[in-house]
């Protein structure tokens, strides 16, 4: 290395192409110059810029002979001893570095211009380097502002669209319902068809917004304990209505064990409901195969959904993962294209793969593996069926009979979203399944082998665990004056009626009847009003947070339903306002909302209320069910 004696240094940089270069570092006599920029075609620096050349001036005269020589505009204090060389990163001039005196001559050598070079050279790469830096930090920042303003767009766009999908959706489905007096079967298609083009549109803005959220990594799972076997039997019945008017064959081979997978059911089934929609659509006659498969070496469990339909090419085969890709162009009009791209990511966030076999005019397989939890087998001797994917809202119902066919109509008239049944065939083990079940309500048949219904009835009043809970006799013996000596709820005789059955667990279940609803669109407070209206409950409706506030600390109510976005006071506030105060804090609370929540929201709604419904996302008798178990749960007091 060198020390020079230097009366001015600067490092200049420059972009090509630019009319004016700017100093980076700039020192005269020790001390540090005001940074500012100048021409590019001026001076000596100019000249570099310009020929790309280093360049040495050893006198005062060599440097007006230069000056004059090749017409540079003199800049500041003519040098006696000078030495400037370019920044070149590769083939890029990123600016000029110069040393020079104002005292002494032949100050600096050739030899000093070569290592100046190479110094030069250094410094060229790493400003080019920090440049690349930089522009990569703007962009991740442009990147970041774009992507934050698509997130606000969707959040806000989405909520624009889901309320009045919320009420075009539900008020179709309460005039379907008959609820404005009988429809001719005209109207009733009609009206069926509107409430179906709603629900297909919610599915495409659902759709793109799961997209979104899977692109900017902010796609969470709630990850629970999932019976496999029993989410694919939903996804089955689910879809039996799809299957209708066409001449198609369902054909399942199904494991008989429990399947126990780690993951999120609703989106395993939005999984499971798109691979069958999709076989659907693109099968016109033939069969649809569904098959479970259990590997125990790797501990994977593997759902196929087969079909004999139109098949895809290998080619379009690549495709079909990919967003807004479809296997034909005649596919292009009859969806977005983003089921399956949004089931692969789903399955993978959950440890598994998701792929594809096709071949053209033959049909097509869909594959999805999970990663097993556990696996046991059913015991046949105690023949009981649990309803799968249990939600803990709903009314728990145990029916104890020994004859299939009434177990099979008992359970089919609870169907409906309101109920999680358990059947028993074997009423000797009667107690203990109580026991473990824990039940609302149970169902019990009188005339049966090994043990009668009476004595059960008795084992059960005898024990602490169980003595509590409501038994409704279901025989075709009508005792009646038993039923209330040996202290059972009440009877029901067969055949049985549905409407019968439902009514007298409900009088049973669902011991209470106040709400407060706060939104501020009368659409959603109307439907709000007539869903409630089916299951008798005394309903108080608010179109604003502040008075809905007032109303609570007024006169507290048993539960609230609660809309986020209103003007003035949101819902968030009205929350956290209801969270400060004893009188208020433990009111079961359900949030309705069309808005797309950030984290912080969820976090805060989760931890603070009872449930949460997405306007448009959610069915009526979805509303009445969680009503119903918060009432139960609570202990609200009927109102006179």
């Amino acid at each position: 290395g060198r020390i020079y004696d230097v009366t001015n240094f600067y490092i200049a940089t420059y972009i090509e192409g630019s009319p004016t270069y700017d100093f980076a570092i700039h020192i005269e006599n020790g001390e540090r110059v005001p940074l500012t920029s100048r021409q590019s075609d001026k001076g000596l620096t100019g000249y570099i810029l310009r020929t790309r050349k280093p360049l040495l001036m050893k006198n005062p005269e060599e440097n007006r002979a230069f000056h004059e020589r090749e017409g540079v505009v003199s800049m500041g204090v003519p040098a006696v001893s000078w030495m400037g060389v370019p920044l070149l990163a590769g083939s890029e001039l990123v600016g000029v570095m110069v040393i020079q005196s104002y005292t002494t001559p032949d100050l600096y050598t050739e030899h000093d211009l070569n290592f100046l070079f190479l110094i030069g050279t250094e410094l060229a790469f790493a400003i080019q380097n920090a440049r690349l830096f930089e522009a990569q930090q703007k962009a991740i920042a442009v990147a970041e502002d774009a992507n934050r303003m698509k997130s606000t767009f969707l959040a806000k766009i989405s909520h624009e669209l889901r309320t009045p999908l919320n009420a075009i959706i539900n008020f179709a489905y309460l005039l379907n319902q008959n609820t404005e007096g009988a429809l001719n079967p005209g109207q009733a298609e009609l009206i069926r068809r509107i409430e179906e083009s709603g629900r297909h549109l919610l599915g495409l803005i659902n759709d793109i917004l799961d997209l979104a959220k899977i692109e900017a990594g902010k796609m969470e799972l709630n990850l629970e304990p999932v019976e496999l076997i029993g989410l694919v039997k939903e996804a089955l019945s689910t879809i039996q209505v799809l299957i209708a008017g066409k001449q198609l064959v369902l054909n399942t081979d199904l494991l008989e064990n429990t399947i126990i997978v780690r993951g999120d059911a609703k989106r395993l089934k939005q999984v499971m409901l798109n691979l069958l929609s999709n076989a659907i659509k693109f099968t016109d006659n033939g069969t649809i195969t569904v098959k479970t498969t259990l590997d125990m070496s790797s501990g994977m469990v593997t759902v196929s959904v087969s079909d004999t339909g139109r098949g895809i090419s290998k080619d379009n085969l690549e495709k079909i993962f990919m967003e807004f890709e479809q296997a034909t162009k005649a596919d292009a009009d009859s969806g977005t294209g983003l089921g399956l791209p949004i089931s692969k990511h789903f399955i993978e966030m959950h440890g598994g793969t998701l792929t594809a076999e096709s071949k053209l005019g033959e049909g097509s397989t869909f594959y999805f593996t999970l990663p097993v939890q556990s696996v046991s087998e059913n015991k046949a001797d105690e023949q009981i069926q649990i309803a799968h994917s249990v939600s803990k809202d709903k009314t728990k119902v145990i029916i104890i009979d020994d004859d299939e066919e009434t177990r099979i109509l008992l359970s089919r008239s609870l169907i409906g979203g309101r109920y999680n049944v358990v059947t028993l065939q074997d009423s000797r083990i009667s107690l203990q399944t109580v026991k473990s079940v824990k039940p609302d309500v149970v169902l019990l048949d009188i005339m049966m082998p090994n043990v009668d219904g009476w004595s059960i009835l008795k084992a059960l009043r005898e024990d602490s665990e169980t003595k509590n809970i409501p038994v409704v006799i279901c025989s075709i013996i009508a005792h009646e004056n038993k039923a209330v000596v040996i202290e059972a709820s009440d009877y029901i005789s067969k055949p049985i009626n549905p409407k019968e059955l439902k009514d007298t667990i409900h009088k049973y279940a669902i011991p209470g009847k106040t709400v407060l609803a706060i939104d501020d669109d009368p659409n959603a407070l109307e439907i709000i009003k007539r869903i409630l209206d089916s299951i008798s409950l005394e309903i108080k409706m608010v179109q604003d947070g502040k008075f809905g506030l007032d109303a609570i600390n007024a006169d507290p109510p048993g539960v609230i339903i609660l809309d986020l976005l209103m003007p003035g006071m949101n819902g968030i506030d009205v929350l956290n306002e209801l969270k400060k105060k004893d009188e208020t804090k433990d009111i079961p609370i359900i949030v309705v909302t069309a808005k797309e929540l950030n984290k912080e929201e969820h976090n805060l709604i989760i931890n603070n209320t009872s449930a949460l419904l997405q306007k448009g996302m959610f069915r009526p008798e979805d509303l009445s069910n969680l009503i119903e178990s918060i009432i139960k749960k609570n202990k609200v007091n009927k109102k006179p």
